[in-house]
């Protein structure tokens, strides 16, 4: 295989193995963290990564992937998936009984999210208007709710407008992936972009990031850097949402805007540098 064969094939499988998305939950997870001032151990961290790998994987190829992307691509996709799978339940053993419990309620609605099991008639993702709401729960309370509840003694109205904040961002992140997916979703699922179309999607995302904006004077907890961190990747996330239309390639809204949360953690280690 040639270099460059070589490499668009691992950014493909890095893209649509779910490392990418799984390394964005992860990323909030720590923002949240230092929100909460806590350290997450090691054990959550891997069982964040890893069941949003399989929680994405799951939703898109089922529990048991076929045999229909490519032989070597279908290897792959099944040792990530084992591996994943392990170290899941491996690092599960080490939550607190309430992260445990949280994990499992956030579970059932990802895999009930998707036509996971035999048995189901029909799933949550095909139901009108769900999809958006479903998906940017699930995102809250990985990111969000676990690492809380490592022991955080934060102010419960810190923790909403905390939640509030990542949920906000995630609505809004999701819309390039919608306006993106507006032919080939299933009219049934009257998505935004279906329902309301292009431009009006996008005015609805400009809205819901100057709600955002205007929740951090409100939000505690806030240094510097962390408000700088945060007022630069939403002024991103509003040139991204501004360029995104349905001609744009699958990377655009798959790699770049998911690529946020990764910017956003970063962004935040490096002004916590230049300001020490």
């Amino acid at each position: 295989m040639q270099p460059k064969s070589l490499f668009v094939f691992f950014l493909k499988s890095y893209v649509k193995c779910s490392i990418h998305v799984a390394l964005a939950v992860l990323c909030l997870a720590l923002l949240s963290a230092h929100f909460f001032e806590l350290t997450l151990p090691y054990s959550l961290l891997i069982f964040i990564f890893s069941v949003s790998l399989l929680g994405y994987n799951s939703i898109k190829y089922g529990l048991l992937p076929k045999h229909r992307q490519g032989a070597l691509f279908w290897r792959l996709l099944l040792a990530l998936n084992g591996s994943a799978l392990v170290a899941a339940g491996l690092s599960f053993c080490s939550l607190s009984f309430p992260q445990q419990g949280l994990s499992f309620f956030t579970g059932l609605l990802v895999l009930f999210y998707g036509k996971t099991f035999p048995f189901q008639q029909t799933h949550l993702r095909t139901q009108s208007g769900l999809k958006l709401y479903w998906v940017a729960c699930c995102w809250v309370f990985m990111a969000v709710g676990l690492p809380y509840l490592e022991g955080s003694s934060i102010a419960s109205w810190a923790l909403i407008l905390w939640s509030l904040q990542i949920g906000l961002f995630v609505v809004v992140a999701t819309l390039p992936f919608e306006l993106r997916d507006m032919h080939q979703d299933p009219q049934s699922l009257q998505t935004w972009p279906q329902k309301w179309g292009v431009k009006a999607t996008k005015k609805r995302g400009y809205i819901l990031l100057g709600m955002a904006v205007c929740l951090l004077p409100f939000t505690p907890h806030l240094s510097g850097p962390f408000l700088g961190s945060i007022v630069l990747t939403q002024g991103i996330l509003l040139f991204l949402l501004w360029q995104s239309h349905p001609n744009r390639s699958f990377y655009y809204a798959a790699f770049w805007v998911e690529a946020l949360p990764l910017f956003w953690w970063g962004s935040l280690q490096l002004f916590l540098y230049l300001a020490f």
